[in-house]
């Protein structure tokens, strides 16, 4: 198939490095760092988008990192280096420093593998938050279904890179299409609010399913 991103009514190919890192913030899976920044050094590369040639940090630079490390609890420890981290805590920076970006649009692939439950929580009450307040539009990618279903209105499943079903969760994520995908029995239980809660059944796979 062939088609066209477009971004705000513009065609993506059309932005600018700089301008296009304004509207769209990317969390990668894992920070893997190379220098020995800071934490408050690294939040502040966010800011580049909004800087000149020369990059100097101006109050509104300041203003946005420094509230984005307080929205993600990185501020506890803003003056550790990268490597002083735990994934969990440089998953949670990477965060941050999308944030200071002030972006229309945060892409996030898998942001609450390497966090405990607590943080996985805290994260995803604070992308529910920013889409909620600021508008932010948030896209996961996560092989957490449970956490799909409970936090995002639309589910797009995938399979081999085909789209298998989108839609609410509760029609996304049914019985059988979880087996077809997954190739295992699974059932389904519901939260009070009606949104769905999966279980695998271990050591029991699908009829006729080699995975």
């Amino acid at each position: 198939r062939r088609g066209e991103v477009r971004l705000f009514e513009k065609p993506a190919r059309d932005y600018a490095r700089l301008e296009a890192a304004r509207y769209i913030a990317y969390v990668a899976q894992d920070l893997a760092p190379v220098f020995g920044y800071t934490v408050a050094e690294f939040v502040m590369m966010g800011r580049r988008p909004y800087q000149g040639l020369w990059p100097f940090d101006n109050e509104e630079d300041e203003r946005a990192a420094r509230e984005a490390m307080h929205e993600t609890e990185t501020d506890l420890f803003a003056q550790r280096t990268l490597f002083e981290l735990s994934g969990g805590e440089r998953r949670r920076v990477t965060i941050a420093a999308a944030l200071a970006q002030e972006p229309s649009i945060l892409l996030l692939d898998e942001p609450t593998a390497a966090l405990d439950l607590h943080y996985q929580l805290q994260i995803h009450d604070l992308l529910d938050r920013l889409n909620r307040e600021r508008s932010i539009t948030t896209i996961v990618v996560t092989h957490d279904l449970n956490l799909a279903a409970l936090y995002f209105p639309r589910v797009v499943m995938l399979d081999r890179g085909r789209i298998i079903a989108d839609g609410p969760p509760a029609e996304v994520l049914t019985d059988e299409r979880l087996a077809e995908v997954y190739g295992i029995a699974v059932t389904r239980a519901r939260h009070p609010d009606g949104t769905p809660f999966i279980a695998a059944w271990p050591g029991r796979r699908e009829p006729g399913v080699s995975r």
